[in-house]
């Protein structure tokens, strides 16, 4: 008897005996030298199979531990091997980069000598006719190369042609011909490529439209990638980098895989409490579940039957239909789909009732079809040679369909006796274009029903209706409150300001992403990965997330509020840009030196709330330029002020444009009023508004750009700054969801109050801005419809999440609070002493956990004992 069955003696001594989930977890806690994991023990409680009022036995419990170790010990094996591989290529890099390092030479134009760009021609959709094969014309100044020839039928190059670059100007043109335009001299199509968007050395891939010399009729859209290498040694550097970034993240899930074995076997294996590598604790458990291989043996033994099932089952039918043959075969093909990994009663005992009538039908079959026939002496006439056949296949089908219900009693055999009532989790999940027909109609004696039966959720957002499996299975996964952010959104909020921003200012332009908003890392990258160029950070820890999430010291703008004095050493020694708002922070700088932004403050202030303006005479922020303007101007000899600033509020929405671009000329009179002498960047700030309400207008930021991209021009003549902006909420508010669950419902002499897990302490807005966030249940339809107010769990008469608002809302049901990815985790707390949410991404390729959610142990940790 090994380590596992010994520990869980302790508890009963017959494994296959139904226990609760509380009495399961209770044990667990007292044989470690901790409490078990509470997220971990959800994760594995929520894929035991369970009986009545949702209990379980040992044994199935401990075969999904094995399950769960054998998954994160293959997970830990395939991050190992990449760590490998990345190593190696980080080596291989070096190497590269000591050899560049010494050796490249760079022109006038700041280009290397050795300056390439790599244009690799893969396809094209051609739209103009002819019937002759294509050709490609690349060419760059007095540089001409050509493609291979393609047929116009299914055109594929794949081909790679270089071009040297030695100023950076060049002119990139790209013409497709046919050989009958080659001989009347005219083209095919024809597009130029700006060397400026391939500035940044990255390989990418895009298709490039090809239009007629007149650049009107389109002709082809053609696919290429393009990569411009015009520093070796910086691109060398900047691979470095990326592949530290990409070992941290690995060695991180690696410690993260680690620990979740640790947390997972710490009751049982001793030894590991003592440091014992987690491998040999999967190696330990597995010994434990003798069963589990003789499960999947017959499972196994179960596939290579069917198919020769199925084979029989074909043969036969060329003499008779074997309807009952196919719906027996039908049947076992749905119980393999959904049971390899978890064998269920329900399903085996259908099999072996429809096997056992089979088997009398066969049976009454051959007794009727060769009652005649058997006593004929000539058996092996050639007349009855078909015949003879049919009956020898049928007695070879009787045989096997004998095997086959030996081996599926014998997977009964392996069940516990008493889940005979069990509700089939795979079964619903198999029929789950079903699911509302099986919620009005309840099978009988079912007592809990599977979270794979509920209803997706249904609000407005792509995340709640695109993935498969459905978002509702990870909520169960990673339980409630839950915090789910749509990566693709951030996306497209990113591609929104970068076009905007670009029309109008070109290159003359940077977005900061204002991180305050939702400082997560893995944001972070995702805003980073989008084109954002830079981070406005407003504290030391938040300049280290954005190093840490790859972004380089020269694009962080530390917006300071009151800074200490270490503050200013460590951000000028970091490199980081330092925006500061108080005259006596600009006058600490005398004994450092370095380059500021001032940030100041011109009377204006905008927002939702007078917690969010950022301006005028009530506001901490900003030097007031009519108060201290010989004061900023004297700052010139001690610092180098390369820029000002200004933000004057929060969501600002269609009706405070006016008064917004207003704050705007003012902050551009300002610049020219004080006619600094390097003058680099000018910041706008950020604030743009996003809808939470329906009846709420956003302005048009087309609109909006276009009328600052005027006053620019008005004030700037000359001097051309750099236009900075500091979107936070714009980016991040609308991908995120608050996910809670509704623990209660109250019903006071005035009103109805919808109880949840989560509260003013996950996300504060509501109690401190009185904000307006949307809620929809997660599963709508379950109960009517009624005025209610959502609430919290935190002991406050102000933690009210929504008030008035009609739902459908009963004990159980998850409700999704929207609009929730900007100033929600990043405001939350421990108050209560409750634990803050986990948070997870989620991406066409399916969904990622980017923090795990805060213990008890996580919060006690930085106290002393």
């Amino acid at each position: 008897m090994d380590q596992v069955r010994q520990v869980f003696n302790g508890l009963s001594n017959n494994h296959n005996d139904l226990i609760t989930r509380d009495t399961l977890l209770r044990f667990l806690d007292r044989q470690g030298r901790q409490l078990y994991d509470r997220q971990i023990f959800e994760q594995l409680y929520q894929r035991v199979p369970k009986g009545k009022n949702g209990m379980i036995t040992i044994q199935d419990f401990t075969i999904v531990m094995q399950e769960a170790l054998e998954t994160l010990k293959q997970k830990i094996n395939t991050v190992q091997q990449t760590l490998q591989d990345k190593n190696l290529q980080l080596g291989k890099v070096s190497q590269n980069l000591q050899t560049v390092a010494s050796t490249e030479r760079f022109n006038d134009h700041n280009i290397s000598l050795q300056s390439k760009i790599q244009i690799t021609i893969l396809g094209a959709e051609i739209l103009f006719p002819g019937y002759s094969n294509l050709y490609f014309i690349v060419g760059c100044d007095q540089q001409r190369k050509q493609t291979k020839f393609a047929s116009r039928i299914n055109p594929v190059w794949n081909e790679g042609i270089e071009l040297d670059i030695r100023t950076g100007q060049e002119q990139i043109w790209i013409i497709l011909l046919d050989e009958e335009l080659q001989r009347m001299q005219e083209i095919g199509g024809q597009a130029q490529l700006e060397l400026m968007e391939f500035q940044d050395q990255k390989k990418k891939e895009i298709v490039i439209e090809l239009k007629d010399k007149q650049g009107v009729v389109l002709m082809a859209k053609v696919h290429i990638i393009v990569q411009w290498i015009h520093d070796q040694t910086k691109y060398f550097e900047e691979q470095i980098a990326d592949l530290q970034h990409e070992i941290q993240e690995l060695q991180f899930d690696n410690d993260e895989y680690r620990k979740d074995v640790r947390a997972i076997v710490q009751p049982f294996d001793h030894s590991l409490q003592q440091n014992e590598p987690p491998e040999e604790a999967i190696i330990t458990l597995a010994r434990s579940t003798d069963q589990v291989d003789e499960k999947n043996q017959y499972l196994n033994i179960t596939l290579f039957a069917t198919l020769f099932y199925i084979f029989l089952a074909l043969l036969i039918s060329l003499f008779k239909v074997e309807f009952l043959d196919f719906l027996v075969l039908f049947y076992i093909l749905i119980f393999l789909r959904n049971n390899i990994k978890l064998v269920s009663l329900l399903h085996i005992k259908i099999i072996l009732v429809l096997l056992v009538l089979s088997l009398i039908y066969d049976i009454a079959w051959l007794i009727i079809y060769t009652k005649n026939w058997v006593s004929n002496i000539r058996m092996f006439d050639q007349e009855n040679t078909l015949r003879e056949f049919e009956v020898i296949l049928m007695y070879i089908l009787l045989g096997f369909k004998l095997v086959l219900i030996f081996i599926f009693a014998k997977l009964y055999q392996l069940n516990p006796d008493k889940r005979e009532d069990i509700l089939d989790e795979q079964y619903y999940q198999f029929f789950r274009p079903f699911d509302k027909i099986m919620k009005t109609v309840k099978p009988a004696g079912v007592k809990n029903i599977s979270p794979s039966s509920l209803t997706p959720i249904t609000a407005t957002s792509r995340i709640i209706k695109h993935f498969n499996p459905n978002i509702i299975d990870y909520i169960y996964k990673f339980d409630t409150p839950l915090y789910v952010y749509d990566k693709q959104k951030i996306q497209t909020q990113c591609a929104t300001l970068l076009k905007v921003l670009g029309d109008n200012f070109g290159e003359n332009a940077k977005i900061l992403y204002a991180c305050k908003a939702n400082t997560n890392i893995h944001i972070l990258k995702v805003v980073k990965d989008a084109g954002i160029h830079g981070i406005d950070a407003v504290s030391p820890e938040e300049i280290k997330s954005a190093l840490l999430a790859g972004f380089k010291p020269n694009d962080i703008f530390y917006t300071a509020n009151y800074i200490r004095d270490n503050e200013i050493k460590e951000t000028l020694d970091l490199g980081v840009n330092l925006n500061v708002g108080e005259l006596e922070s600009l006058q600490k700088l005398k004994n450092t030196g370095g380059k500021v932004i001032i940030r100041l403050n011109l009377d204006i202030g905008l927002g939702h709330h007078a917690h969010v303006k950022c301006g005028g005479n009530d506001s901490k922020f900003g030097i007031h330029i009519g108060l201290w303007k010989e004061q900023i101007l004297k700052a010139q000899e001690y610092v180098d002020i390369i820029g000002i600033h200004q933000h004057v509020g929060s969501k600002i929405m269609l009706k405070e444009e006016p008064e917004y671009l207003l704050a705007v000329k003012y902050l551009f009179q300002a610049a020219v009023e004080l006619n600094l002498k390097n003058l680099q960047y000018i910041d706008i700030g950020g604030g743009f508004g996003v809808k939470y309400k329906e009846t709420e207008e956003v302005g048009d930021l087309k609109n909006l750009f276009q009328k600052i991209k005027q006053l620019y021009d008005q004030y700037f003549v000359h001097q051309k700054p750099i236009l900075l902006i500091e979107p936070g909420r714009f980016v991040v508010a609308e991908s995120g969801f608050l996910i809670t669950r509704v623990t209660a419902v109250n019903q006071n002499a005035g009103r109805i109050f919808v109880g949840t897990d989560t509260g003013m302490n996950h996300l504060i807005r509501p109690a401190l801005y009185e904000s307006y966030h949307h809620i929809t249940n997660v599963n709508p339809g379950l109960s009517e419809r009624r005025l209610v107010s959502v609430c919290g769990n935190i002991c406050e008469s102000g933690d009210i999440l929504g008030t008035d608002r009609e739902l459908d809302a009963k004990q159980g049901d998850l409700l999704a609070i929207h609009t929730a990815g900007a100033y929600g985790f990043s405001m939350s707390s421990n108050y209560n002493t409750r634990g803050r949410p986990a948070e997870v991404i989620i991406d066409n390729d399916g969904y990622k956990l980017i923090r795990r959610r805060e213990t008890f142990e996580d919060q006690i940790l930085l106290q002393n004992s």
